[in-house]
């Protein structure tokens, strides 16, 4: 028995954008993340390029696919934050650009920092806090050249930043985890009066 071949529909002239936007929202929504969103950062990926590439040229296809998915690219991705500017410049991964437009940069909500123990910072207490109150995520990851060659010094200049919604600290925090637990409830607290002294 052969089938009836489908039916023609006249086209209306639409072009690929105005066929996307009459897609169900959280469908546009899922194909954004997809072709907009990185896998998290690991250790292997710090220095390189995910294996998938972003496709950012999406953004262009019309002002409600911008308005959507804008938020997607700089809101569910981590960018790594400058090691001296701190949230000026964040970059998505070491291979990108950074982020220059300060519209774009106010968007990012997750960061991750190398915090180097052994160095001198060069930022302070009050630079921390103004760059990393409030922020969705931050990933701390701790490093020195020498195992058990510094203290925590560097890392109590973050204890002036409060309302993270989740910290990780994570790397060369031998001889002062239960300070990294500390730090991490602090960061996540919203108390600024410090009643969470240590």
């Amino acid at each position: 028995m052969a089938f009836p071949p489908p039916p023609v529909v006249a086209s209306a002239g639409g072009n690929g954008a105005d066929r996307t936007q009459k897609l169900a929202k959280l469908m546009r929504l899922e194909i954004y993340r997809y072709l907009l969103v990185h896998p998290p950062l690991t250790r292997n990926l710090l220095g390189a390029h995910s294996s998938r590439p972003l496709h950012t040229a999406i953004l262009a296809a019309c002002r409600q696919t911008h308005a959507e998915a804008v938020g997607i690219l700089y809101g569910e991705n981590t960018f790594l934050a400058h090691q001296t500017m701190l949230t000026s410049f964040p970059r998505l991964r070491v291979g990108y650009p950074p982020v220059r437009e300060a519209a774009a940069a106010a968007r990012i909500r997750r960061y991750h920092m190398r915090v180097r123990l052994d160095c001198d910072a060069a930022y302070d207490r009050e630079a921390l806090a103004r760059a990393f109150a409030d922020v969705d995520e931050l990933t701390l990851e701790v490093w020195q050249a020498a195992f058990l060659g510094a203290d925590h010094g560097v890392l109590t200049l973050f204890e002036g930043v409060r309302g993270v919604g989740r910290v990780r600290i994570y790397g060369s925090t031998t001889g002062f985890e239960d300070y990294v637990q500390w730090l991490r409830r602090v960061m996540e607290s919203h108390d600024t009066r410090g009643c969470l002294a240590w």
